[in-house]
């Protein structure tokens, strides 16, 4: 709520719209009802990209930068699903030299400074991941099985148990279908504030979504990454991309949002918190608790 706050303040259609779409998404509540360092982790990562987005759109403020590198050194601690968090910090450190240009010279010490400063504060098994990932890209190359993107968007949706158990498949191919449509709505909305973007307005919002995309693409691109290089299946749970959650929700939304016409936002936004209810409920009461629960 507080993040899409401080990126659209007037906006009620995202401020309600994202926290509905995470309370109501089956596997996410299943999984935070469950005792997992990854329910820190998300909470750690969110609070930092927070931050982070308050200091891109208040002029890159040094408070709120520092907050946000000690939330994301303490996820990084806590689980290794919050990895992709020093990739966001290195983008934001590229908008502070591109919005202070005259400071170009910084630009190799300070990207010498935050590697070195990640190795040393990187938990040790940061550096084994990394280590072993250079290993095998030199000896077996890049191999993606097809599944692991294939479960990774449905466990990030409702998956019953450690992808074992699947709901039935029309109900991915209809959530698939809305993620198509959000990601058409993203390019509309794009189209029409581009101009906007040319003539300088709006550029603190855009920096701060262009890093929370940077957010999204390293998270899912590092869990790939490394089944394609491990040749393993194992890792393919959507849980796994939880810390950018809010993220993911906000792109979501704000492409359902352009395809909507501004006097139907409301009626709209009702219509999409009501779909996301009963999908939980659906979830819940016929595939989630006869699955735990069958003997009772």
């Amino acid at each position: 709520y507080l993040t899409c706050r401080a990126l659209f303040p007037q906006d009620e259609f995202l401020a309600l719209g994202v926290p509905a779409l995470i309370l109501f998404n089956p596997q996410h509540s299943h999984l935070l009802a469950t005792v997992n360092n990854g329910n820190l982790a998300e909470l750690l990562s969110t609070a930092a990209l927070y931050f982070w987005t308050r200091s891109i759109l208040h002029r890159l403020a040094w408070g709120d930068l520092l907050a946000g590198a000690g939330f994301a050194v303490a996820a990084m601690w806590t689980k290794a699903t919050a990895y992709f968090l020093p990739a966001v910090l290195g983008v934001i450190i590229l908008l502070y030299l591109w919005r202070f240009r005259q400071y170009w010279r910084w630009l190799l010490p300070a990207g010498l400074g935050l590697a070195g400063l990640t190795y040393l504060l990187a938990p040790l098994r940061l550096k084994l991941l990394l280590r072993d990932a250079w290993l095998s890209w030199q000896n077996r190359g890049f191999s993606l099985d097809p599944i692991v993107p294939q479960d990774l968007f449905r466990s990030f949706w409702a998956m019953p148990g450690w992808t074992i158990f699947y709901i039935h498949p029309l109900w991915y191919q209809a959530l698939g279908l809305f993620c198509l449509l959000a990601l058409a709505g993203l390019l509309i909305w794009a189209t029409r504030h581009w101009r906007d973007l040319q003539a300088g307005r709006y550029i603190p919002q855009a920096q701060a979504l262009t890093a929370l995309g940077i957010a999204v693409v390293a998270s899912i691109g590092i869990l790939l990454a490394w089944n394609g290089l491990t040749h393993s299946i194992v890792y393919r749970q959507g849980r796994s991309i939880y810390p950018v959650m809010v993220p993911i929700a906000l792109f979501l939304m704000l492409g359902w949002r352009a395809l909507i016409p501004p006097h139907w936002r409301r009626p709209g936004l009702f219509a999409l918190i009501t779909l996301f209810f009963l999908f939980d409920t659906m979830v819940l009461f016929h595939y989630f608790i006869p699955f735990f629960y069958s003997r009772y």
